[in-house]
């Protein structure tokens, strides 16, 4: 279980930046562990926007 953070003050700010920053998509894994099928090839679509969008990094 991961302990209860506080996101009301500086540091808890930061670090909500920070989770909103990042970018993860099932891509990012091993190659044998990536999506297969036309329906996964649109949601590498889609997360691409998806980070375009929140201006996230990798």
């Amino acid at each position: 279980m991961l302990p209860r953070q506080d996101l009301s003050g500086a540091a808890g700010q930061a670090l909500a930046a920070k989770v909103e920053a990042a970018a993860f998509d099932p891509w990012q894994a091993l190659a044998a562990h990536r999506p297969l099928g036309e329906v996964q090839r649109a949601r590498r679509v889609v997360y691409f926007e998806s980070q375009k969008g929140r201006k996230a990094s990798d």
